[in-house]
């Protein structure tokens, strides 16, 4: 997806009032503030922050110290047009851009499958050297090799974490897990039944491959999204979903 100006197009057009990004901006945010309650001067970077979406809904928030980066030049335009303080770079970098114990929340949403093992595994150390004491790293990955489809070819996805593999996450040596849940769980049928679809299409036929991302059907999209806030609020445990949402506190031997 890094050099794929329209799909960073409608990542910025779409992300606002998209069913699954205020999902999952919702989730992000009501986290933040369970950590920090009110505290609205805490310093967050939004690592692979696309084209700004969730840092443009922290500042209208009232939240002040936020800091992104992407690795895509697209992805940085459309940021800078928020008048969002970006810039270029890579997650394997992160540690030479910020100092020890200088931030309070790292968020890093659908990026991390671009990395091996090892860098993964780095980058956790990374990100527990650059946290406060108190900090939290936030992940959302996608999740399981079923709900593959169109949508993973057309934006990168280009490995799906089973639950042996999301390990590297849940048992390491740098963060405990506080917050841990798939989603969306609800809909999780639909979505199966409709990437089962794209992939058989995938091997039966040529087409131009383009995302999930759409907001054709209002009335679609807003039940879509109350469906899925109706879980977030009320269900507390999902064993199932496309993706995986994860906090993790930072351990205090590091």
């Amino acid at each position: 997806m890094l050099n794929n100006r329209i799909e960073y197009k409608k990542m910025n057009d779409y992300e606002k009032n998209h069913w699954w990004f205020k999902c999952l901006h919702f989730l992000i945010i009501r986290n933040i503030k369970s950590h920090f309650k009110n505290n609205k001067d805490i310093f967050i970077l939004d690592a692979a922050c696309g084209t700004g979406g969730l840092l443009n809904k922290l500042s209208d928030l009232g939240y002040k110290n936020l800091k992104g980066f992407d690795l895509s030049g697209y992805a940085f335009e459309y940021s800078k047009t928020k008048n969002l303080d970006v810039h270029i770079s890579d997650l394997r970098d992160i540690k030479k851009n910020y100092k020890k114990s200088s931030l309070d929340v790292i968020n890093c949403s659908d990026a991390l499958y671009f990395l091996l093992e090892e860098e993964l595994k780095q980058f956790l150390n990374d990100c527990a050297y650059i946290l406060k004491s108190d900090g939290i790293l936030i992940i959302n990955i996608p999740a399981f090799k079923v709900f593959s489809g169109i949508h993973d070819k057309a934006v990168g996805v280009n490995k799906r974490f089973n639950r042996k593999a999301i390990e590297i996450f849940t048992n390491n040596d740098f963060f405990d897990t506080t917050f841990k849940r798939y989603w969306p769980f609800l809909l999780s049928p639909l979505i199966l039944i409709i990437r089962f679809s794209q992939r058989i299409r995938l091997k039966l036929f040529k087409f131009k491959i383009k995302s999930d991302l759409n907001l054709t059907n209002k009335s679609l999209n807003r039940a879509l999204f109350l469906i899925t806030l109706f879980e977030m609020r009320s269900i507390n445990f999902a064993f199932f979903g496309s993706s995986l949402f994860l906090v993790l506190s930072r351990k205090n031997n590091h």
